[in-house]
């Protein structure tokens, strides 16, 4: 999972287990700053480098508005 779907989950307050939807909405351009080592491991300096984030939207798969109180209701007898 990118960084970008886990902020959205987080964002979205769904739980493990619940069915959801994901839409992209886009990518956002985002400067990264980099460590530049030497070969024994310590920091000589920084580089950026350019890059982007995909920007996710999650949402419930399960409309709110079908959902009733009993299970007799979603089912009505026919007669």
């Amino acid at each position: 999972m990118g960084k970008g779907t886990g902020g959205a989950l987080n964002d979205s307050g769904m739980k493990t287990g619940e069915l959801i939807t994901l839409r992209c909405l886009g990518q956002q351009p985002l400067t990264l700053n980099i460590p530049i080592k030497d070969a024994q491991g310590n920091l000589v300096r920084w580089e950026k480098k350019e890059g982007h984030r995909t920007q996710w939207e999650i949402a419930s798969a399960i409309d709110p508005r079908l959902l009733v109180a009993d299970e007799k209701d979603a089912f009505p007898l026919r007669r």
